[in-house]
């Protein structure tokens, strides 16, 4: 990491943008004007609208940021992600900004890109949902740059509450494309994907604590070891960097990665969480990363969700990018299938929260591949 960019995010971290604290009430769909609860296993009324950005945070490097949002429109031709992939969603189409819509952020992985788990992000707009997923500049698998990884360790998270400003301030803003579609005050859930996944539980919380992550490193190891310790040997004068927002009112990390990185702040998580691993995945193993996290969170309700035979990209659509992934295969349970438990309970445990009650029964979902774990 440069000095330049080092000094950068020191500034960052010391105003990092708060909230006023999650606000997507548990009565949601008890307001004047909220639709009626759809089962999370029901395709949704919407057509799924899509459409890009470029945005620049206050760190100086431009972001790519999707947004995905519901519209009463008909379908159109397929949106071609980086002119390369097809979806379910059409670009550009209007909004249906007749109501506040929940707000969704993800994180993608190392490596990955901001389209590369549409199976969540698109049904998630079909359903009603606004979406916004940045690519973290320099983590994509168009333009990875070792150079910049210790950076990104600390800007992912201001990546994404950036992007959600931009939201705010852009695309929602009176006479905006989605004017009427997002309410500050009712905040946003985040999602991600392994170093997504990592960027979720900060974003949601939990501080980075040198202490803590050096005691662990020390003992275990691990994988941003030495990227935290270049950041807080070129900050002594901090101990802690606290980069959460507390506009965040849920978090859905899958197969998150860095616990040595979480493990001092994870109880510092105030919002519900649910977890996702598979017990095939070698790289952020249940026993050694998604357990200890998991573990390490005290908020309630929080809850473990393993699928049997599912491998760290069954979370992602990689497969249906680039079918060489051992996850592909079999003994690997078909992404499709590890997508479709994922995505009922995801949505079951977010509708949930947001009021509900009914989507309750859905969480767990009856299905034998799922070992499911609450702390409630």
């Amino acid at each position: 990491m440069s000095p330049r960019m080092l000094f950068a995010l020191g500034a960052l971290v010391a105003c990092s943008p708060k909230g006023d604290g999650p606000a997507f009430g548990d009565t949601a769909n008890e307001n004047e004007g909220a639709e009626p609860f759809l089962a999370p296993d029901a395709p949704g009324p919407y057509t799924p609208a899509t459409r890009e950005a470029t945005v620049t945070p206050d760190h100086g490097v431009p972001l790519t940021v999707q947004v995905w949002y519901p519209s009463n429109d008909p379908a159109g031709t397929p949106y071609l992600y980086d002119g390369l992939v097809g979806g379910q969603s059409t670009a550009d189409l209007p909004a249906a900004c007749d109501r506040v819509r929940p707000v969704l952020l993800f994180s993608h992985g190392n490596g990955g890109m901001r389209w590369q788990s549409i199976w969540l992000t698109e049904t998630l707009a079909a359903r009603g949902w606004v979406v916004v997923a940045p690519d973290h500049t320099f983590n994509t698998v168009f333009d990875m740059s070792e150079a910049h990884f210790a950076e990104l360790v600390f800007r992912r998270p201001v990546d994404i509450v950036a992007s959600y400003q931009w939201l705010l301030d852009d695309l929602a803003a009176p006479g905006g494309p989605l004017d009427g579609c997002v309410d500050e005050a009712q905040g946003y859930a985040m999602a991600g994907h392994s170093f997504g996944g990592y960027t979720s539980y900060v974003v949601a919380g939990s501080p980075i604590d040198r202490d803590a992550t050096a005691a662990e490193c020390a003992q275990n190891g691990g994988w941003l070891c030495a990227e935290v310790a270049e950041y807080f040997d070129a900050h002594p004068e901090s101990s802690r960097v606290d980069l959460s927002d507390d506009r965040v009112w849920a978090a859905v990390p899958m197969a998150p990665a860095a616990f040595e990185t979480l493990t001092g702040g994870l109880a510092e998580i105030a919002v519900p969480v649910l977890t996702w691993g598979g017990t095939r995945d070698s790289l952020t193993p249940v026993p050694s990363t998604v357990r200890p996290i998991y573990a390490g969170i005290q908020s309630r309700p929080a809850y473990l969700a393993v699928i049997e035979d599912a491998g760290h990209y069954s979370f992602s659509d990689a497969c249906a990018l680039l079918d060489s992934f051992p996850d592909c295969a079999p003994p690997y349970m078909p992404p499709t299938e590890v997508q479709a438990i994922a995505r009922v309970n995801t949505v079951a445990f977010l509708d949930g929260l947001r009021g509900y009650t009914e989507a309750e029964a859905y969480l767990p979902s009856d299905d034998s591949a799922l070992l499911w774990e609450s702390a409630d």
